[in-house]
């Protein structure tokens, strides 16, 4: 149909590079949930973001996912809840979750602060898929909200290969 956006932004399945080199369109922009260049690092292992990828890439010979980041911090809450539960039964663990803060490797956590009771949230940031050699790297173009978090380049528009036609 010939529309051609400077930018697109899309959630949810292109958290990932091999969706964007599926569709083959450097520049696919996407909120950030996790990424490699996160300042934080793991409670468990002690790892940095970077780390962690590294290592799965290692194991597994895939490239890093944003919710690699998410499924760690998983086992850093489980054990710090385990640890602050006054005793390990539900009631217990579900008291200790109400009010925990924990550092974990996708940012701080704390469950006193809302939004809602019972809920914590994490840092987001605003990224680009860009072409790399072989495949796409995921760019941090966006981080006003959170400026712990270094943004890499800033927001370009979409660039389409020669052969690629319109949506």
């Amino acid at each position: 149909m010939g529309y051609q956006p400077a930018v697109a932004t899309v959630s949810g399945i292109f958290s990932a590079a091999d969706f964007t080199q599926y569709i083959g369109v450097p520049n696919i922009s996407s909120e950030v949930s996790w990424s490699t260049r996160y300042p934080f690092s793991s409670s468990l292992t002690h790892q940095t973001p970077a780390q962690l990828a590294a290592a799965y890439h290692a194991a597994t010979k895939q490239q890093w996912i944003p919710h690699l980041g998410f499924a760690h911090a998983l086992f850093e809450v489980a054990a710090a809840a385990l640890t602050k539960a006054r005793a390990l039964s539900r009631p217990g663990i579900a008291a200790a979750i109400a009010t925990l803060r924990a550092n974990t490797i996708a940012g701080p956590l704390n469950w006193n602060s809302g939004p809602v009771k019972n809920v914590a949230t994490t840092p987001l940031v605003g990224g680009q898929w860009r072409k790399a050699v072989g495949t796409y790297e995921l760019v941090i173009v966006a981080n006003k909200h959170h400026p712990s978090i270094p943004a890499a380049g800033h927001m370009e528009p979409i660039s389409r290969p020669p052969s690629a036609g319109g949506c």
